[in-house]
């Protein structure tokens, strides 16, 4: 049987994954419509020559941000039966997207929502996987800390039965439409919190999709890769990026984790009153 999927993926000066990102697609036998959002590149000229054997939509915008551009995308999800949002750094090889698909369609996995896989660091430019992990999923830390489970953990062999998880990276998910139409947001969007601009979107999704019955499961029978934006220290973050980061911690706490509350006002304080814009 075949799946139809749309597959979006947001650029922002990807020149040097997003050709990567594609050629990982293509030994998919689903029908599959891939969705790129430039959102604001420096010159968006390198989307001109990149290719597939998919159906592939270019749309160059500006800057309009990460939720933005995913949700742009979406516009005419209803017209498939799933959505993969996948980062421009982040790579699957078609047939485990094939795997994850017939696996996620199967009558057991109905009240599944949302699935991903086991994210493993990848080094582009030396154009090798590394051998730790980038997220097995996401949790919440006794004191209210969001984290990626097994981040920078050695690659280790997995239980092959689904795991249960409060959220996954929004590098890779793959949202049931039914799923995706039914919850949506504040504002009665489908797609990511539109009043987000970036980060913690993936948490808020993850958790407005719990709230309303749909699990949210990380398929551990293949993995994907990731190349991550940020490593180093955290003086290296944008203020911007921080500031953000914060006040979606807070807007999660205060809807879905409450014991969460304490560490984001105070993440929040710190960010606003201490750190150097």
């Amino acid at each position: 049987m075949s799946h139809k999927c749309l597959v979006v993926i947001v650029t922002y000066n990807s020149q040097k994954h997003i050709q990567w990102v594609l050629d990982g697609l293509e030994s998919s036998q689903n029908d599959i419509v891939v969705r790129i959002i430039d959102s604001g590149s420096t010159n968006s000229d390198y989307l001109d020559a990149v290719k597939s054997k998919h159906q592939l939509d270019i749309v160059k915008t500006n800057n309009v941000g990460f939720v933005a551009g995913n949700n742009q995308a979406m516009f005419d999800a209803e017209s498939y039966g799933w959505v993969l949002l996948l980062n421009p750094d982040a790579h699957i090889e078609g047939e485990n997207l094939d795997r994850l698909l017939s696996f996620a369609a199967t009558k057991e996995q109905d009240k599944i929502g949302l699935f991903s896989v086991p994210l493993v660091r990848f080094n582009i430019d030396e154009k090798k996987p590394l051998p730790i992990f980038d997220s097995v999923g996401i949790a919440c830390s006794p004191v209210g800390r969001w984290y990626d489970i097994d981040a920078n953990q050695p690659v280790t062999a997995l239980d092959k039965q689904p795991t249960a998880v409060d959220a996954v990276c929004g590098a890779f998910m793959l949202l049931r439409v039914p799923a995706l139409l039914q919850c949506r947001d504040k504002q009665g969007k489908v797609g990511f919190e539109s009043s987000y601009y970036m980060y913690k979107e993936d948490i808020e999704l993850s958790l407005r999709l719990k709230r309303q019955g749909w699990g949210v499961s990380v398929y551990n029978d293949v993995t994907a890769y990731h190349c991550r934006g940020w490593n180093g220290d955290r003086k290296d973050v944008p203020y911007w990026a921080r500031w953000h980061s914060a006040i979606n911690d807070v807007d999660v706490a205060l809807r879905y984790k409450w014991r969460a509350l304490p560490y984001a006002l105070t993440k929040l304080a710190w960010v606003k009153f201490f750190e150097k814009k």
